[in-house]
């Protein structure tokens, strides 16, 4: 082993939450994003929902995900009809059968939500990745255990019928603002 005297390593690292849509009476998709600079074994992933709506919860999934071969993906903490809120945990293996994550950036699980029928048009509901409680944002991996920052997803009801065409900011409209946006995303 190393010592390095007075030697700090500070990470970049975030869980970001994708801002979706989807019409009342149907299922939404929210994909979650890790930036990860250094390996990483174990994700606690927070995410509480409250709505004035009544968002619902349904189901996570790793599909598709830079964590899809994780031998562990379950709930920490469940609590979705009072607390309106869940806890992740994603692990790689207890006993190095898989690898850690390799550094980089990408989904790492995605969350489902139904949008219940009586959910009125316009409305939305961010879900915190913050944390609470006990349970916060975390990354384990070999070299460090963690809390990371995060960027809060938003679900918002949007029309029963038709997006509009090239509205790639999801105002209602075209504007020379959804070029921007484009560009930007």
């Amino acid at each position: 082993s190393n010592t390095k005297e007075n030697f700090i390593i500070v990470y970049a690292d975030t869980i970001k939450g994708e801002n979706t849509g989807g019409n009342p009476d149907t299922q939404v998709e929210m994909v979650l994003t890790a930036n990860n600079t250094a390996p990483v074994r174990y994700f606690k992933v927070p995410a509480e929902f409250p709505s004035s709506f009544g968002l619902v919860f349904d189901s996570f999934s790793t599909a598709g995900c830079r964590t899809d071969y994780f031998e562990q993906q379950e709930y920490l903490h469940y609590d979705p009809w009072w607390g309106h809120r869940v806890t992740l945990k994603l692990v790689s293996s207890d006993n190095e059968t898989s690898p850690d994550l390799p550094a980089g950036s990408g989904p790492i699980v995605k969350l489902y939500f139904t949008i219940p029928a009586g959910a009125t048009v316009g409305e939305s509901a961010v879900v915190d990745l913050n944390g609470y409680e006990t349970f916060l944002p975390e990354y384990q991996g070999p070299l460090a255990i963690y809390q990371v920052e995060t960027v809060d997803g938003e679900i918002t009801v949007s029309e029963s019928c038709c997006a509009v065409r090239g509205d790639a900011d999801h105002d209602g409209g075209l504007t020379p603002l959804d070029a921007s946006y484009f560009v930007d995303w």
